[in-house]
């Protein structure tokens, strides 16, 4: 940086500011900073007039603005990027720029749309021949991301295991890491018996040693936190995730918004961190919606279903678990859709509606089948025979009952005939 007071050479500058800036921000977590080393990049980049350069500073921009949660600003950013992009008839900076603007929108819930972005970014790539090449390879994961977040765990699962089984340790460390911190994630999810998924964490950790990449490192340690809440070692998942929430708070939402979930899901914890938890879930839903990220906003909505639940405002819990659902229905995110129609059949149950909650809890069981939760699966078998045991009850002592009445009457018509 000391040369280029010396250098008249905007493009140089514009290249240098440009990688410090995305030194600063992937390895330093230093987002004021990389914010100000890419606006410089940029205003080089315009100085030479030059489109391609302009169109890099404006993708990393973008990139920026989706860590921070700016998703509306990153989206313009990206737009601009793809256009400058297009008419420097730079394929590789259209195919970024596409993919920043995928990313984006898949935070504000558009997947559809998402989709489309990211297919056309990988078209773009293979255009001008870097097809399987890293930058592929990050929106492939992308799009792989996306999958995860509508917990299509299976498929999501395939994908990063084979990632890893063709991926070369050595040349693609970061990919394999990558792959493997989203395997871990999941076995986390779907149950993976406590030891094998440490097991992973710690391959995990020693593939992690050769990269100063702060980011995954931090991302580990939430996993593991998130193992840590399942097997209800409470006090360590929560001092993670609070120290983390706050950390992350203002200069990476994806992490922000991982540790808030989990503070805030009220299934995860015993009733002792209940009043904490009733409070993560209102900044939970705050947090969200100053971000304008769909699917958390929704998730958000589910998690203060349940306070409302548990203090037995039925009403409420109702109308909450309602418009959540919608989204998630929307969105075509399975998991939550499941657990949302299972709070809606227990209100039912509650209610004394049993046809009802014996339809959403019917509803519910396929969808906990295709995301791999056995045990939701098992709590809804047994509540449907548990149905079916009381309807049977009820139905014997119906039949006695009106057998009790028809001898009655006929003792009182035999009674009279005597008389």
């Amino acid at each position: 940086m000391t040369f280029l007071k010396e250098c008249d050479d905007p493009a140089l500058e514009s290249h240098l500011y440009r990688c410090a800036g995305y030194f600063y921000l992937n390895d330093r977590n230093n987002v004021p900073l990389t914010t100000e080393l890419l606006g410089k990049a940029l205003a080089a980049a315009q100085i030479c007039n030059d489109g391609t350069l302009q169109s890099r500073a404006l993708f990393f921009i973008a990139l920026t603005d989706w860590r921070v949660g700016n998703y509306v600003m990153g989206q313009r950013h990206a737009s601009e990027a793809h256009r400058l992009g297009r008419l420097s008839g730079n394929l590789y900076g259209e195919g970024m720029a596409l993919y920043a603007d995928g990313m984006c929108c898949r935070e504000l819930g558009d997947y559809v749309i998402a989709v489309e972005l990211f297919n056309r970014s990988r078209n773009c790539l293979a255009r001008c021949g870097v097809a399987g090449g890293r930058a592929d390879t990050m929106v492939m994961t992308s799009l792989a991301e996306l999958r995860f977040f509508q917990s299509e765990y299976s498929e999501v699962y395939q994908i990063y295991t084979t990632i890893v089984q063709d991926a070369v340790l050595s040349v693609d460390t970061y990919l394999c890491g990558f792959s493997l911190l989203h395997i871990a994630q999941i076995d986390v999810i779907i149950g993976t018996p406590a030891h094998e998924v440490q097991h992973k964490i710690n391959k995990l950790k020693e593939v992690l040693t050769t990269l100063q990449d702060i980011n995954t490192q931090q991302a580990v340690e939430l996993v593991s936190a998130d193992l840590s809440l399942r097997e209800r070692n409470h006090a360590h998942a929560q001092a993670v995730f609070t120290r983390y929430l706050h950390m992350f708070l203002g200069n990476n939402a994806e992490y922000a918004l991982y540790a808030n979930e989990r503070l805030a899901d009220l299934e995860r914890w015993e009733t002792q961190y209940f009043d904490k938890t009733f409070i993560w879930a209102t900044i939970y839903l705050s947090y969200a919606f100053k971000l304008g990220n769909k699917l958390a906003v929704h998730k958000a909505l589910a998690c203060i279903g349940q306070m409302y639940l548990v203090q037995c405002d039925l009403e409420t819990a109702h109308n909450l678990f309602t418009v959540a659902l919608k989204g998630f229905t929307q969105m075509g995110v399975h998991h939550s859709k499941a657990q949302c129609l299972l709070y809606l059949g227990n209100i039912a149950e509650q209610e004394g509606n049993l046809g009802k909650a014996a339809e959403l809890w019917t509803t519910a069981r396929p969808l906990f089948e295709r995301t791999l939760q056995a045990k939701n699966v098992e709590k809804i078998d047994a509540k449907l025979a548990n149905l079916v045991e009381e309807q049977v009850t009820t139905n014997e002592e119906c039949m006695d009952y009106s057998k009790s009445v028809s001898v009655k009457k006929s003792q009182s018509r035999l009674s009279v005939g005597i008389m």
